[in-house]
């Protein structure tokens, strides 16, 4: 009878959490946070960002290609730009990862100038990179790839003095 009601509680907790988010590493990547579609227009830069990714969402995505978002800080603060690579195929020759000051008078630069970035990420198959950022306000994220994978990709927001 125990095996039958830990049984029924497991498929009940499947049933509200999704499988993806027990079974899966994207999911363990994910956590908690839900999916931003990113599929917006948000004038900054000069450009357009698909969303504000907070620390609440996640978005999913395809390289090779560029993907355009925008975080607010409320001043300093360390933004950390995280990818979960699900099924990497080849790591192609140049990932880019561009976080722009607000106002988007300074860019802080990740290049792989050549390097694997699936060897970066290690065997669990995670990037992440940060950089500070000094003024508050809307910041371009820009990544570009050549790579061939899926990807999960969060931030984190690290407000300096808060």
């Amino acid at each position: 009878m125990r095996l039958a009601s830990y049984a029924f509680l497991l498929g009940g907790a499947v049933a509200m959490l999704g499988p993806a988010c027990l079974f899966t590493a994207a999911g363990g990547f994910a956590g908690a946070r839900d999916e931003n579609v990113c599929d917006s227009t948000i004038p900054v830069c000069n450009t357009t960002g698909g969303c504000v990714l907070d620390e609440d969402h996640y978005l999913k995505g395809d390289f090779p290609g560029t993907r355009r978002f925008v975080v607010r800080t409320h001043g300093e603060a360390t933004v950390t730009v995280r990818l979960y690579f699900d099924m990497p195929k080849s790591p192609g020759a140049d990932t880019n990862i561009y976080v722009y000051e607000s106002g988007c008078v300074e860019r802080f630069a990740f290049e792989t100038a050549g390097r694997d970035i699936f060897r970066e990420a290690g065997p669990d198959q995670e990037f992440s990179w940060g950089t500070k950022v000094y003024q508050e306000g809307d910041h371009l994220v820009e990544i570009n790839s050549d790579a061939t994978s899926s990807f999960y990709l969060r931030v984190d927001i690290d407000e300096l003095g808060q």
